[in-house]
């Protein structure tokens, strides 16, 4: 009795196994005739440049992009020491980074991947655009990264940056656009229409690529971040592509009229006082000059502004407080300084000061200190 029902019980699930494959083959096509295949067919990608080497957008991974794009990202270094990045972006030997970067220079040193480093010669740099070419003769001929110049990134496109942040050269953070169009002021540069980016950017970043995941291109300069936050911003190379090739081509042109007219703000008016401080800390007297506006300029020549700076050692903003007063901002600010006395010793002390800051000629300056 026992084996009649074993050969029935057999014989139910080999019926109930050959009913089930045909219902999946029938329904859901999981097998073909040469082999599995996926629900919906895909859609082949169209092929796409990276780094001068032909690749399927099916086929792209970040290894493979990091590859071939890393030898192309470059260190910059000012005479003063100043660390920024930038990239090749022809074959003529030309590299795009920041204004900020390379502001107030005429040659920097240009260190590549391999330690090989060259001088460069500033061909371009922009005065209200922070963006800056430079040139290095012995990169002639060399194959540049892959630029997509009229490219619109969208919101939740993964992205690539590639830079020196803090001095570490070769460093490669991911993720998104996190947000597009936005407009600020970083004095004396404005930004229009810039990317929001979730991928780690910090200081010595700036003027390093912005890379699109999917095809390896560039499509953004990382420019600017907010400290301690992993929010960043890049310059949509699209926004920036005539100018940048009209330096290469040794043509004089001004830089396009910006899209963002300056607004006297608490928000930026806190922002410029604390990057002043932050360029006294840095040793970078020649930006902190800059920032002041033209009546202090003609009170102070440069030469004893950065005297008066010289027993400084480091400034640090604890605290600002802001008030606006019709087309100026009062910006009282407290400081912890640590400076060097006459007997060769470090001090430490805190104190306040208060600035006027203002708009000149559609830029924010620091007017005068109270």
């Amino acid at each position: 009795m026992n084996k009649h029902w074993s050969i029935v019980l057999t014989l139910l699930i080999v019926v109930g196994a050959a009913i089930t494959c045909w219902y999946l083959d029938k329904n859901f096509s999981i097998y073909s005739g040469d082999g599995l295949s996926t629900l919906a067919p895909v859609k082949e990608k169209e092929a796409v440049e990276v780094a001068g080497e032909m690749i399927t957008e099916n086929s792209v991974d970040i290894k493979e992009i990091i590859r071939l794009n890393q030898p192309k990202v470059v260190q910059i270094e000012r005479e003063d020491g100043e660390l920024g990045s930038g990239f090749l972006y022809n074959d003529k030997g030309d590299i795009i980074t920041n204004a900020h970067i390379v502001k107030g220079a005429t040659q920097v040193l240009v260190r590549m991947p391999d330690t090989q480093t060259y001088y460069g010669t500033v061909i371009g740099v922009g005065e209200v655009i922070d963006v800056a070419v430079v040139r290095v003769p012995e990169l002639e001929g060399t194959e540049p990264m892959s630029v997509a110049f009229d490219f619109e990134a969208e919101v939740g496109d993964g992205v690539i940056a590639m830079g020196s942040p803090r001095g570490f050269q070769n460093t490669v953070t991911t993720g998104i656009v996190s947000a597009k169009n936005r407009d600020f002021a970083l004095p004396p540069y404005q930004f229009d229409k810039a990317y929001q980016i979730s991928a780690p950017i910090a200081p010595g970043s700036s003027g390093g690529p912005l890379i699109l995941a999917t095809t390896g291109q560039v499509i953004g300069i990382n420019s600017a971040a907010y400290q301690g936050e992993v929010i960043g911003f890049s310059i949509p190379i699209k926004n920036v592509w005539s100018l940048v090739n009209a330096w290469s081509e040794g043509e004089h042109v001004e830089e396009p009229r910006s899209y963002y007219r300056m607004r006297l703000s608490e928000e930026e008016a806190s922002y410029l006082v604390r990057y002043y401080y932050e360029s006294i800390s840095n040793f970078d007297y020649v930006t902190a000059y800059s920032l002041l506006g033209s009546d202090w300029q003609t009170s102070v020549v440069y030469e004893e502004f950065r005297a008066s700076y010289q027993s400084l050692y480091t400034a640090e903003v604890l605290d600002l407080e802001v008030k606006l007063e019709d087309d100026v901002a009062i910006v009282l600010a407290e400081i912890e300084a640590v400076e060097l006395t006459v007997d060769g010793e470090f001090v430490g002390r805190s104190y306040q000061v208060a600035f006027r800051v203002g708009i000149e000629n559609d830029r924010m300056k620091v007017l005068e200190k109270e």
